[in-house]
């Protein structure tokens, strides 16, 4: 058993959402300053959620996945109301833990300036389809839809080489 003691973040602008847009849910938007006060609690709880998952043997079985649903901007956006950066769906990463995946690894890389995938791309249907595999659900499936159509489950993507 893993015991773990978290301090309770105080309310406030900062704790509202990982949406940085500059003035972005009525708040005046410091990138640097939510990092800061963010980062290290999303830090302690998954690496203790891993930690906890590998030393209860359970890292075949559970598959943790950590992404969001694009990236953001390479550079940050500043301007009278604060800094932040803007959406960008050409280049963003993800987390992936366990699931009897390989481990240990970064796969691919960005351009030099973090614009777009460089090496070893791979699309969001590529993640999908890695995760499930892992739940045993073949992406090639379909479901009937209202009219009775046939719907794919994922119309697209293969799961990633390297995690398996």
């Amino acid at each position: 058993m893993v015991n773990i003691y978290f301090n309770t973040p105080k309310s406030g602008p900062e704790f509202t959402n990982w949406d940085d847009h500059i003035s972005n849910a009525g708040r005046p938007g410091h990138f640097a300053k939510y990092m800061r006060v963010r980062l290290p609690y999303m830090d302690q709880a998954l690496s203790a959620l891993i930690d906890d998952i590998f030393t209860r043997n359970l890292d075949q079985k559970i598959l943790v996945v950590v992404v969001g649903e694009f990236g953001r901007t390479p550079r940050l956006s500043t301007n009278t109301t604060g800094v932040g950066r803007n959406h960008w769906p050409q280049a963003y990463s993800a987390l992936l833990s366990g699931g009897g995946l390989r481990m240990g690894q970064v796969i691919g890389a960005t351009n030099s300036k973090a614009e777009y995938p460089a090496e070893q791309p791979h699309t969001p249907q590529d993640l999908l389809a890695t995760i499930y595999r892992h739940l045993g659900i073949d992406p090639s499936s379909t479901l009937t839809d209202h009219s009775g159509r046939p719907v794919y489950i994922l119309d697209s993507g293969r799961p990633i080489a390297d995690l398996i």
